[in-house]
């Protein structure tokens, strides 16, 4: 009699194993870390339950059991998703994590005036204007800074003396220019004031006849017209100085030059000396015979045209 319960709580305790052999499973997956042990505690109760099963009886009995009579564990939420819901969440989290334009709204800009700009109704300033289509932006012209000549100026020239040489031989050739700065040169070497030895001087003083013969007898057309105004407007500037009767002859006795080459640099220099002054210049041209002044150190060519430059 007491044997008969302690048989038929064996058999309950295995029915119960193989009917609902989950608490077994779930046992194993509730987690990798416990499986051996959680399989280990079942057998033991199992055992514990029914001291004449083995493991084996329950081995077999959860061999016989199929996959669907076997309760899977629940899913979570997360894993129930389907999976447009799922890219939409993705997508939704990337754009949120993009941070957002703090740039502030660009006002409206007035279109393009005459000067090609416009001014901010808000912020006043000046700001590039737009332009229709197929229309070019009205260019503002801004004057270059001028800049002086090294070759044409001198600092003995004043600041307009200085421009108006620059003017006037802006489109000559360079070797009309290189006959302007002869002279400029030649007003610096041998300005009043300044102790010049008589060999330094003599060597200026045929450079500046040099330049001189050379822009009357070789120097044509434009070239000739530009140098001959720029020759007397130094002349003139210089009357008192430099080119003034006291200083324009020195050393002309020791120059190296033939007898008709030193009359020819005395007579030149003063023809020129004389015509410097615009305001007098058509009187001395009435009262001058030009011939024996013209006839020592010039061409016959160069005597032609400084006759026609002075209308004689």
């Amino acid at each position: 009699m007491s044997d008969t319960p302690q048989q038929e709580s064996g058999a309950e305790q295995k029915e119960r194993i193989v009917v609902n052999p989950i608490h077994h499973q779930a046992a194993a997956a509730e987690g990798n870390a416990q499986g051996s042990s959680a399989d280990k505690s079942t057998e033991s109760s199992a055992v514990a339950g029914n001291p004449n099963s083995s493991g084996s009886d329950i081995s077999e009995s959860l061999k016989h059991s199929s996959p669907s009579s076997i309760a899977q564990p629940p899913v979570p939420p997360q894993a129930q998703t389907p999976i447009g819901q799922l890219v939409k969440e993705v997508a939704d989290s990337v754009s949120s994590a993009e941070p957002s334009s703090t740039e502030p709204p660009v006002a409206p800009v007035a279109q393009g005036t005459a000067t090609g700009t416009a001014v901010d109704a808000k912020s006043g300033l000046t700001i590039p204007a737009k332009h229709e289509p197929g229309t070019a932006p009205a260019l503002v012209s801004t004057p270059e800074p001028e800049v002086a000549d090294p070759m044409l100026t001198s600092p003995l020239h004043t600041a307009e003396l200085n421009r108006t040489l620059v003017n006037l031989m802006k489109d000559s050739s360079i070797v009309a220019k290189m006959q302007i700065n002869t002279l400029n040169d030649y007003l610096l070497t041998m300005k009043p004031g300044k102790i010049v030895a008589r060999e330094v001087g003599c060597r200026n003083q045929v450079r500046f006849y040099q330049a001189l013969t050379n822009i009357i007898n070789n120097l044509e057309g434009k070239d000739f017209q530009s140098a001959m105004q720029a020759t007397l407007l130094i002349f003139h500037q210089h009357a008192d100085a430099a080119l003034g009767e006291k200083h324009v002859f020195r050393f002309v006795e020791w120059v190296p030059l033939s007898r008709d080459h030193r009359r020819g640099f005395e007579k030149i220099v003063t023809l020129l000396k004389s015509l410097a002054d615009p305001k007098s210049r058509q009187q001395f041209l009435k009262q001058v015979n030009f011939e024996p002044l013209l006839k020592f150190g010039l061409t016959e060519r160069g005597r032609v045209k400084l006759t026609a430059y002075f209308g004689k």
